[in-house]
């Protein structure tokens, strides 16, 4: 089972993508600031993708991506943000897929799935 870490301080948005995660089949992980996502990527060891925003309190997504890189330069990450996807690409710019948060949770098991090559 494929392990997905979401870092969204955004409690909603957090909450429907684990819904639809979960439903597809992925052991769902989530952090509310990049303090829990660290502490988090840690403890659940071999986390396949991140789902990372972008705008967070105190620590946000560019220097989390950073922070990831770190730690585990294989960890997949696809940025989701409410920012256009051009300007995601300039924020984080080599993350492996970029999401707008308007598209649905249905372009976002795409995505998932693509970068994480699986048809689940």
């Amino acid at each position: 089972m494929k392990k997905i870490l979401i870092i969204d301080d955004e409690e909603k948005i957090s909450a429907a993508y684990r819904a639809a995660l979960t439903k597809e089949g992925f052991e769902v992980w989530e952090a509310k600031n990049a303090s829990q996502g660290m502490f988090k990527m840690i403890s659940a060891k071999n986390i396949d993708l991140i789902l990372l925003d972008i705008n967070m309190p105190e620590v946000d997504g560019v220097q989390m991506r950073e922070v990831i890189s770190e730690y585990d330069p294989d960890i997949k990450i696809i940025v989701s943000s409410v920012y256009p996807v051009d300007e995601q690409q300039q924020a984080i710019p080599n993350a492996d897929d970029y999401f707008d948060k308007a598209h649905g949770v249905d372009v976002l098991i795409s995505k998932v799935r693509k970068v994480l090559e699986c048809a689940v």
